[in-house]
């Protein structure tokens, strides 16, 4: 059976059988074309298949997903007559070894698939590199920070969302969002006094000499900081019980282009499946999802001085380095629980219009008044102006002033206004204008907090017993070998709940750790090396068999327990538990069993772990035999193989 190039409808493929097929009749329309045998293309779907889906089932173990020949009809875009051909082709070649292994075929007409986790490890890796350079090698930005950056952003103006959207946005002067709020607070009436005398210095960025270091600027550096809804504004300020918040409502009166970071989490490719880029394009997306949840997370007050360091850099590479260049970012504000939107930008863009009043006006604020009996807090701003100077006679010759017709820099220096461009830094046109007439203040009276309680557990061991990092009633244990696979850790703790994947930075995967059976079995290996990781699952153990995990990973008998910290998926830093081979039980000599690496494949094949990670930490590893065939079925027998590998 053959299939041509006409009969197959995504378009990567269908270049490639034009390219690579032979002319031959298609079986299908009976036309004689280029085309691919149903061999040659029942390969190629199966590899793009087992490289981006895996096998479903429910939890009482019936097929759940995708039904395998709706997909193969929805990836190759083909008929249904065309996909049942290539499913029972591809069958042919499953059947057996699943009926040996006691499985379902995995290509069987029952089965179903659902979609891997795309692999972020590339991405992930070049990030965490960047973090531990601008972090503790180099304040400022040096080559290697800026290509790890290069290599996450480097097209970004290219990259669009559902239907057909930029990820960097144009406001421009007649759009509906071209008004932003920034506020202040103020702890006085005097401070209130202050703010509206002289609204443009107060409410805009401060000089470049007043500038403190913020989430996207370093000290020095004047940036413009707004949201834009006036309830995120104030939010964002936290002023405290008392005070008083100025609020300024500001009009952009230039095009500006912003890089949106909620656009930029709902990415999507439009690139084949078929195409080899895929599978870095893909990971590259559903990385941004995890860099901008750290970018945007809360950061607490103690903890800003090294934390912005990071978010700052970025900053910097964003307005400097993308082309058409930047000039500032919006994302979902940590105050509002990600509902209302916050603004930034960058020193470049950052100038506010002076408001301007004639040489001599006095400026007065009236804050209102109370009695005994009642109160006006309503305020009033008068601006007096000097009177006009009476017009000049018909013919009148001008008096000449001291000097001739030199220019008077004291009429100039003594012009009214509150703001000069040049305060900061770089000059350049004004980006905004302060709408004098829509000032607003609030007095804030009260605050209201979302919270949501936490569980709270305490626990009483004797001294001398292990520390244990507990959640709930059990403790949270990082497996990173065979135990990865849920059946094998549920054999030897019945308890064991996912919680889910997480890294461990400056590890590396090794399989040296010495056996009692002669064989090499996992460890985290401590590097030190910023880009080094080792990538595996957390689990809830329940406290009463927290004896049963000592046994079964071997405490005391070349491993030993330790405390980590590791990262999940959710970029949040994690106490746990974990095994680690002590220093005389490792021997780089050794060789794993097949059967215990099948179980560290299985568990990472589980859990959906990168696929670069592995292929180069685990499936790269070389393995032996085990000699005593009872050992090697009685832990296969331990547990289901629920797929094969």
């Amino acid at each position: 059976m053959n299939v041509c190039y006409k009969c197959v409808g995504d378009e990567y493929l269908q270049a490639e059988i034009r390219s690579e097929g032979k002319a031959l009749k298609c079986s299908f329309c009976e036309k004689r074309r280029k085309a691919f045998s149903i061999e040659e293309l029942a390969e190629r779907i199966q590899s793009v298949i087992e490289e981006n889906y895996r096998p479903h089932q429910d939890e009482y173990g019936a097929d759940s997903g995708e039904p395998v020949i709706h997909l193969i009809a929805n990836l190759a875009q083909v008929d249904e007559a065309i996909a049942a051909a290539l499913r029972a082709e591809i069958s042919s070649g499953t059947y057996y070894d699943a009926f040996e292994g006691g499985y379902s075929d995995p290509f069987g007409r029952e089965a179903c698939y659902v979609e891997r986790k795309p692999d972020t490890y590339d991405y992930q890796e070049s990030w965490l590199f960047f973090r531990n350079e601008i972090s503790q090698r180099s304040r400022y930005f040096s080559e290697h920070a800026r290509r790890s950056l290069l290599e996450i952003f480097g097209d970004i103006s290219s990259m669009r969302v559902w239907p057909n959207d930029p990820v960097i946005v144009k406001i421009g002067t007649g759009s509906e969002d071209r008004f932003l709020y920034r506020g202040r607070i103020a702890f006085s009436e005097s401070d209130i006094e202050l703010f509206l005398r002289t609204p443009v210095r107060e409410l805009g960025p401060p000089p470049a000499k007043f500038a403190k270091q913020g989430r996207m600027n370093a000290g020095g550096i004047s940036v413009f900081y707004g949201a834009r809804e006036p309830d995120t504004c104030i939010a964002e300020v936290r002023a405290p019980v008392g005070s008083h918040v100025v609020l300024g409502r500001f009009e952009i009166i230039r095009e500006i282009r912003l890089l949106d970071l909620d656009r930029l989490t709902n990415v999507y490719t439009d690139v084949s499946m078929f195409d080899p880029r895929f599978q870095q394009m893909s990971g590259r997306v559903s990385f941004f999802k995890r860099l901008v949840a750290e970018i945007s997370r809360p950061v607490m007050p103690r903890d800003e001085e090294s934390e912005y360091l990071v978010t700052q850099a970025v900053s910097e590479f964003l307005a400097s380095s993308v082309e058409p260049s930047l000039d500032g970012i919006i994302f979902n504000s940590a105050q509002t629980d990600h509902e209302g939107r916050n603004i930034v930008l960058f020193n470049h863009a950052c100038a506010v219009e002076p408001y301007e009043l004639p040489p001599g006006t006095d400026v007065r604020v009236n804050l209102g008044w109370a009695s005994d009996d009642d109160y006006d807090d309503s305020i009033s701003i008068w601006e007096e102006t000097p009177r006009s100077k009476p017009p000049r006679k018909a013919h009148q010759t001008p008096v000449p002033k001291p000097g001739g017709n030199a220019v008077n820099f004291a009429e100039i220096l003594g012009r009214t206004h509150d703001r000069t461009i040049d305060e900061f830094g770089p000059a350049s046109e004004p980006f905004l204008r302060l709408l004098i007439d829509e000032i607003s203040i609030f007095r804030i009276r009260a605050v209201k907090y979302d919270r949501p309680q936490r569980r709270l557990s305490r626990h009483r061991h004797q001294q001398g017993d292990h520390d244990i990092i507990a959640e709930g009633e059990g403790i949270v244990y990082f497996a990173y070998g065979s135990n990865m696979d849920t059946p094998r850790l549920r054999f030897r703790t019945s308890g064991c709940k996912v919680i889910g994947v997480a890294t461990l930075v400056g590890h590396e995967l090794r399989f040296h750790k010495s056996s009692k059976d002669g064989s090499a079995k996992c460890d985290a290996s401590w590097t030190g090396g910023p880009t080094d990781l080792v990538v595996g699952v957390l689990y809830n153990i329940p406290m009463s068999q927290k004896a049963a995990l000592d046994k079964a990973e071997g405490l005391g008998q070349g491993y030993d327990e330790a405390t980590i910290t590791v990262m999940t998926a959710d970029a949040k830093a994690v106490d746990a538990v974990t095994y680690l081979a002590s220093d005389e039980a490792k021997d780089d000599k050794i060789k794993p069993y097949q059967w215990y690496k099948d179980f560290v494949e299985r568990g990472a094949r589980e859990h959906e772990l990168p696929e670069a990670y592995i292929q180069r930490f685990i499936v790269d590893v070389d393995a032996v035999p085990d000699p005593d065939e009872k050992r090697e079925s009685a832990r296969r027998e331990e547990v289901a193989k629920p797929w094969k590998l």
